[in-house]
Parts: structure tokens; C-alpha cells; sequence
């Protein structure tokens, strides 16, 4: 499973560097560059949904993340061979 967001961060939010840091360190994000200085797109791959919604709530609960916004979502289809 694989999702596109964008955090976007409170304008006057003083540890916005070490929240993005904090989320590029942690397994399953990459993320992309910081858009004036408050909207970081980014992407999410899990193996379930259970782990998308755990992961996206740890993201909505970072210091000066004011919301989430959910760009695209990608459901794999658990039948398909590769």
C-alpha cells in the first residue's frame, strides 16, 4: 500500500526542521522538499492498511504538523503475482 501526502506545517511552528528530520529517519516515508516552508510532500508504503492509518497518525501527531492532507492512495491487490 502506497500513499501520496502532503503535511502541512503550522506557519510559525519553530521545530519544523527537526520534525522533518524525525520523519525522514523513520522506515516507509520518503519524502520530498519543503514547499514555503510548510507543506512537505511526501510518500507512505506499508504492507497493510493498519499500518498506513498507525503511520499517518504518528505523522498528524508531530510537533507544528497542523494537518495531513491524503493526495492518492494505492491499494495493491493482494491476489496479484508479480
Amino acid at each position: 500500500m502506497i500513499a501520496s501526502v502532503i503535511a502541512k506545517f503550522n506557519p510559525d511552528g519553530n521545530q519544523i526542521a527537526a520534525t522533518i528530520q524525525q520523519i525522514a529517519t523513520r522506515p516507509g516515508f520518503e519524502i520530498g522538499t519543503l514547499v514555503e516552508n510548510h507543506a512537505l510532500p511526501m510518500t507512505i508504503e506499508t504492507g497493510t492498511p493498519a499500518e498506513m492509518e498507525t503511520l499517518t497518525r504518528w505523522l498528524q501527531s508531530l510537533a507544528d504538523v497542523a494537518f495531513v492532507d491524503v493526495v492518492f492512495v494505492y491499494l495493491e491487490n493482494e491476489n496479484q503475482t508479480t
